[in-house]
């Protein structure tokens, strides 16, 4: 049988979703906006009128600050090669919670009891801070990226998915060729932070 992933037409979401290389601060609640639909992946892949929605986690340790970032090796060959900071992974019908923020978030935590193993997702911190989107690649024009800052007390080990996975500064990352979405999570999380500042 197809896979499901869950998604939003494009015709329904804010014009200023959906420039090039947008990363703007998203408030709890305001995905339940939208009227999100199921479709075949294979099918959503292929439709440019369909974005994907994908929960994306950058993970944070609490006791040094380190960010977790590992190399790209998994199923998205179009992305290998390149460094990332997002967890995560598309949406399918066993996350539904009647609603995209909660069935987002039931995803999101799916994805880390995945891609580690024996993350503490109980005691993690998670926080929802944007929505980041870019039409440069074929990637990018069929997916929608929703950021959330993962605080975790201690580094999980990370499972085959994330393998060569590397706990780094912020100061560091300039040394990673990190994928564009990678960079505009990070600046999503700045602006959380630059707004807990004022």
């Amino acid at each position: 049988m197809s896979e499901q992933v869950l998604g939003f037409r494009r015709e329904d979401l804010p014009v200023e979703w959906l420039g090039n290389e947008v990363a703007l601060p998203l408030e709890d609640g305001v995905l339940d906006d939208f009227t999100p639909l199921w479709c075949k992946r294979e099918d959503a892949e292929a439709d440019e009128n369909y974005k994907q929605i994908i929960p994306y986690a950058i993970v944070r340790c609490r006791h040094d600050g380190l960010l977790a970032c590992y190399p790209r090796k998994g199923a998205e060959s179009r992305l290998h090669g390149k460094w990332s900071l997002g967890v995560g992974g598309h949406i399918n019908p066993e996350d539904d919670q009647n609603g995209a923020s909660r069935t987002a978030l039931a995803a999101l935590r799916r994805e880390l009891a995945e891609e580690f193993d024996g993350i503490d997702i109980g005691r993690a911190e998670i926080a929802l801070v944007g929505v980041i989107n870019e039409e440069h690649s074929a990637v990018g024009r069929v997916h929608l990226g929703i950021v959330y800052l993962v605080t975790v007390q201690s580094k999980p080990e990370p499972a085959d998915e994330l393998a060569g996975l590397r706990w780094v500064r912020e100061s560091q990352l300039a040394e990673y060729n990190l994928e564009l979405w990678s960079r505009l999570a990070l600046r999503c999380v700045e602006i959380q932070v630059e707004k807990g500042e004022e």
